[in-house]
């Protein structure tokens, strides 16, 4: 049979036409590209049953996993029998069965369990995987972007094959590996697949067809009244069966479409039996082709079509030349087949008179320039005329205006003086055009938002929340897309700016959202300032030093690694050295906040070992506490009040008392009457009510509190300081005040139980040396952090 080729447009017009998408006729208004992208049902069954046999196989499907999923299989395999009973598949039962075919597949891969063994042939897994990353993109249900990241991971999979390869030994464990990467991928293509779009003639449009149909055929004798009820009573259920489906949401999802579609071809084929065979009695669908194609050239020859309607008439008919093509895939046209191409003709006939008129005629003046006027209003609306340029274009259609008048003073336009105003009006619409701004790319839009989203995503400037809101967003501007795109078949030029505003509005959320790219090199002289700062005071060892250095070297080399490459750093590697600039600050913060190592050497021989060594050693070096003269300290042993006030004395840095000591029990040559007499000068110490000061009393740990606390510059400590200490209500009252004021500054040591204060014990030499460390250290002594034994000192 001969075929009609595509209609050309001669070259010299192509240049300057932009395609637009027109919607296809009735009944040819399949989505054949995406049919050929999803129709292939015996190669989807033929991959679902190798794969239920080698996940059985492989142990990731039990026998009873698998007898349910091949009997779905096999009903799916008896439905497709029963659909080609008539010869043929339909656009909607091919439709129907590759619904079928990817809720099996979805339900496999559900149940599957991870593999322990590999597959047999990871080739033909890889070109299976493949295939349905290129079936996905040709049918729309997976994005470009979408297919370019699968691609790319499936690119990746064989590359790592091949290098396990090179040496020639494709072990059981490469070849596993590499199989848990093909299974890994396959189903995350699974999970991005979106279900068929259905794009066919309305429901509505059918079922009136069909009831025409059938009153046609009771008028032309064909079909009696009572042969006629049921038929009737069929398409009422169908109508009835619509109504229930969308009395749930509202809308019809795939499944229930393909359902009422098959039910109406049903009823088509029945009505069939009733028709006289169209074959001899509608005309050669070539022969109307090759006279339509005649006229659309001939109306483009003599000028009496637009460059836009001569694109319009071409995209109709190249879309009923596809329609036929595929109606044709199994040879021959049913008689449904071409009444609907011949209906397409006639409608595609019907448009070409009604904009190719039969004369030429120049439009009146007055309307071309209402057309400019209202073409300047548009366009300024639409936001693609800047205002200064809009008014500069409204002077001039003022002025051809004022012209027009002049012209008219006289009554009539002459020839010659419609000649220049029509010249005039071409020139000011040619300067209208040459002064708009470009339509955007709304598609170009759309991948550049979803590129942003996946990588602001994955530099972790984006949470995965935000980016399902924003991608949620960039799915509804689809879908008014797809709305806009259903009526007319193309975006029209205020649907553009529609949807441009749309993407901005996403765009300007997008950018609200983001967390602001970090100052790498503020970041970069912070952290190498602070490291030098540890250096030079010493709180970092050497070792530490040159760990840290070495990271941050690197750091800084991979910085500028990033920036010479392209001379611009990309928002992952931005994000990507910050997290490792944020690691090594981690590691700085640690090593600063470390306690340095205690130089306890020189220390007393019987403190080594101890839990208080750090501090005696510390303070014995500053000459603030002593041992004795045998070289021991006797940590563990009672202190005295006098001993305890000669410790003060030098802890505190206390002035010499400017009288003897005012004790009746301090005679003026003991040797602790001088430091008596310092504290008791300072306020530390007033005696007891018999003017005594017993100095070879031993001193409880409540008592030096008392006196330690005094020396404390912060006020008086609050109740709750003490609510961390299980024995706090065992304070004495007279001492509870300094007590509260040295938990609240942190002084108190207790060991090993950093949760008592047992301020009714004696104090041992050891708890003194530790009590009056945390005492100086508060007070702004320059003195080593230690953490021995000590609860709650914030140093």
């Amino acid at each position: 049979m001969k075929r009609i080729a595509h209609l050309a447009i001669p070259a010299a017009l192509m240049t300057s036409i932009s395609l637009s998408v027109l919607p296809l006729p009735v009944l040819a208004q399949f989505n054949l590209s995406q049919w050929q992208g999803v129709g292939d049902v015996d190669g989807r069954r033929e991959r679902i049953e190798r794969t239920i046999t080698e996940a059985t196989t492989a142990g990731r499907l039990t026998a009873q996993q698998a007898e349910p999923l091949r009997r779905e299989l096999e009903r799916i395999n008896q439905q497709e029998t029963a659909f080609k009973a008539d010869g043929k598949l339909t656009f909607f039962e091919r439709m129907r069965l590759v619904v079928d075919l990817d809720q099996l597949s979805r339900q496999i891969e559900s149940q599957m369990a991870e593999r322990t063994v590999a597959s047999p042939n990871v080739s033909l897994r890889a070109q299976e995987i493949s295939q349905q990353i290129d079936e996905g993109v040709a049918s729309g249900r997976l994005t470009r972007l979408e297919g370019d990241t699968f691609s790319q991971e499936l690119a990746r999979i064989k590359a790592r094959e091949s290098a396990f390869r090179e040496d020639g030994d494709f072990s059981s464990n490469e070849q596993l590996t590499i199989s848990l990467d093909l299974d890994h991928l396959s189903k995350s293509v699974q999970a991005q697949l979106r279900a068929p779009a259905i794009a066919g003639p309305s429901l509505m449009t059918r079922q009136a067809e069909l009831e025409r149909k059938i009153n046609d055929l009771v008028t032309g004798g064909r079909l009696t009244i009572k042969e006629a009820e049921p038929l009737r009573q069929e398409l009422n259920r169908i109508r009835a069966r619509e109504a229930a489906f969308k009395a749930q949401d509202g809308v019809l999802d795939n499944e229930e479409t393909l359902t009422l579609m098959l039910d109406l071809e049903r009823l088509a084929s029945h009505l069939d039996r009733y028709s006289p065979s169209v074959t001899a009695t509608v005309p050669g669908i070539d022969a109307r082709q090759e006279e339509l194609q005649r006229q659309i050239l001939e109306a483009i020859r003599t000028g009496r079509v637009t460059q836009q309607q001569a694109i319009e008439l071409r995209n109709e008919f190249d879309r009923i030349a596809q329609a036929e093509t595929s109606f044709r895939a199994d040879g021959t046209l049913s008689d449904n087949e071409t009444l609907a191409l011949a209906r397409d003709l006639d409608a595609l006939q019907k448009h070409i008179e009604s904009i190719v008129p039969t004369t030429v005629s120049l439009p009146g003046i007055d309307s071309r320039m209402k057309e400019v006027g209202k073409r300047l209003s548009e366009k300024e609306a639409s936001g693609r005329l800047p205002y200064a340029a809009a008014q500069s274009l409204r002077a001039n259609l003022a002025r051809i205006e004022e012209k027009a008048r002049f012209f008219k003073s006289d009554g009539v336009l002459n020839d010659s003086e419609t000649l220049t105003l029509a010249g005039d009006l071409d020139a000011l619409m040619k300067e209208i055009d040459k002064s708009l701004a470009p339509l955007p790319d709304v598609s170009s839009r759309h991948q550049d938002l979803q590129k942003r989203i996946n990588e602001s995503m994955a530099s972790g400037r984006l949470s995965p929340a935000e980016a399902e809101g924003l991608r949620a967003e960039l799915q509804r501007a689809k879908d008014l897309e797809a709305t806009f795109r259903s009526s007319e078949g193309g975006l029209s030029e205020q649907e553009i700016v529609a949807m441009n505003r749309e993407f901005d509005h996403i765009s300007s959320r997008l950018d609200r959202v983001l967390t602001p790219l970090p100052d790498l090199k503020a970041r970069e002289e912070h952290i190498l300032h602070q490291l030098n700062q540890g250096i030079t005071a010493g709180t970092i060892s050497p070792e530490k030093a040159s760990e840290l250095k070495e990271e941050y070297d690197r750091i800084a080399d991979l910085h500028k690694s990033f920036s010479q490459s392209d001379n611009n750093l990309s928002e992952w590697e931005t994000m990507s050295i910050s997290r490792d600039l944020a690691h090594l600050e981690e590691h700085l913060k640690r090593a600063l906040a470390a306690p340095p190592r205690i130089d306890t050497s020189g220390a007393p021989r019987d403190t080594q070992g101890h839990w208080a060594q750090p501090y005696i050693a510390t303070l014995s070096k500053r000459g603030t506490i002593g041992g004795f003269p045998d070289g021991t300290f006797l940590p563990d042993d009672q202190i005295t009040r006098a001993q305890f006030a000669a410790i003060a004395v030098r802890a505190l840095n206390l002035p010499p008392a400017g009288r003897p000591a005012n004790f009746k029990d301090v005679p003026a040559k003991y040797w602790g009457a001088p430091a008596i007499a310092a504290v008791s000068d300072a306020g530390l110490v007033t005696g007891f009510p018999d003017g005594t000061f017993r100095p070879e009393d031993k001193i409880t740990r409540a008592q030096a509190l008392v006196i330690l606390a005094k020396a404390l510059q912060s006020a008086t400590g609050s109740s709750e300081a003490l609510d961390r200490y299980k024995d706090g209500a065992s304070v004495p009252a007279w001492a509870l005040p300094s007590v509260r004021k040295a938990a609240q500054a942190g002084i108190i040591v207790n060991y090993p139980d950093p949760t008592s204060i047992r301020p009714n014990d004696m104090a041992t030499r050891a708890e003194v040396a530790a009590l009056t460390y945390q005492t100086m250290s508060n007070l702004g002594e320059k003195l080593p952090s230690i953490r021995v034994g000590l609860e709650a000192s914030g140093k």
